[in-house]
């Protein structure tokens, strides 16, 4: 082995080892305090104290000024020490599955956070401290009791990804709207019941989750959203009623007598059929299947088809037809690839209704 050599791994192994030291995992060690041994090493940039015992973090946690990754998920902490607002250099800060109910004061000077994750604790106000975070990417408050989300949210315009699921939400704030950099969107498991219009300003948006709400309605508008690629709808009213509300509007007999002179082909004029009938048949309409002949007039039959390729994709997509023959034989009008194409057209790739 030469020399260069030699050297370049002993300079590889160094550097592993210091790396090593400034990254501290404890986690699952029941611990309840912090070892006298880390609190002398001030370096660490990483520190995981995840899945212990403790029930308070010392005020000494000030003392690892360089730390940028912080994980204390996991323990009993009911609250935190305003001494980790000395933390500036934090970018990533998990604190979730503990019974915090709220935020030291000066908690927005942690300024350089990324990714915050404060789930399933006991927060029952949106702690205003978040929105100072301008810089945060990531946003994790789900599982607590949250029945609001301040307006000020709007200033996290960094967002990419917002859980909110599983809280207590009735409605959202249309300033969520203003969160364009919105890549995923998580509200469900609440009792929202109502979504602003402003939603669909949310063009980046790929994951919609509203599963589990009180949802009778969505905003029209959500169809605008074109490169929304998961939405879950499971476990709302609205399902239901998408459903059940199948409307066949019995075709009256000036319909019926149109139809046949239609289909037949009969020839007609104001002498031999009632002039009635003729001006009806002006307003004759081709059905919707694009492989069905027939025609409509007033009466059309509305149903609801679900296009499933192997399970992966749940589309709804709404048909009007002609009649119930039409609706039957529908499912063959359209080859699997067609339907595939048509999904892609209106860019909604999975949607979950069950």
């Amino acid at each position: 082995m030469s020399e260069a050599v030699a050297a370049e791994e002993s300079v590889s192994t160094a550097q592993v080892k210091m790396n090593t030291s400034l990254c501290k995992n404890l986690s699952h060690q029941r611990l309840q305090e912090l070892p006298e041994e880390l609190s002398r090493d001030q370096n660490i940039t990483s520190l995981n104290l995840s899945d212990n015992h403790f029930i308070s973090l010392p005020p000494t946690i000030e003392n690892f000024t360089q730390l940028t990754n912080l994980d204390i998920s996991g323990n009993r902490l009911q609250t935190l020490p305003p001494e980790i607002c000395s933390l500036t250099k934090l970018r990533t800060l998990s604190i979730k599955k503990n019974a915090i109910k709220s935020l030291p004061g000066d908690f927005g000077s942690l300024r350089a956070l990324l990714e915050l994750d404060l789930s399933g604790n006991g927060f029952e106000i949106f702690p205003r401290q978040i929105c100072k975070l301008e810089l945060l990417v990531n946003l994790r408050i789900g599982g607590n009791f949250l029945k609001s989300v301040p307006s000020s949210i709007s200033k996290l315009a960094r967002l990419e990804y917002l859980y909110l699921g599983g809280n207590r939400l009735q409605t959202v704030p249309k300033e969520l709207g203003s969160l364009t950099l919105l890549s995923a969107l998580i509200l469900s498991d609440n009792q929202i019941y109502q979504l602003p219009n402003e939603l669909a300003l949310l063009t980046n948006l790929h994951s919609l989750r509203l599963h589990d709400n009180n949802l009778q309605t969505l905003p029209p508008n959500l169809v605008n959203l074109t490169n929304l690629q998961e939405l879950s709808l499971r476990g709302n009213p609205l399902v239901m009623r998408f459903v059940k509300e199948w409307t066949n509007q019995v075709p009256s007999l000036l319909e019926i007598a149109a139809k046949s002179i239609k289909k037949n082909s009969i020839p007609h004029t104001k002498l031999t059929i009632p002039s009635v009938l003729v001006d009806y048949l002006r307003g004759a309409q081709q059905c919707d299947n694009p492989s069905c002949r027939g025609v409509y007039f007033t009466a059309k039959y509305q149903s609801v088809k679900f296009v499933d390729f192997c399970g992966k994709y749940r589309v709804p997509l709404m048909q009007y037809l002609c009649s119930p023959v039409c609706d039957s034989c529908s499912e063959d009008y359209l080859s699997s690839s067609e339907e595939e194409e048509h999904v892609a057209q209106v860019k909604m790739k999975k949607v979950l209704l069950g």
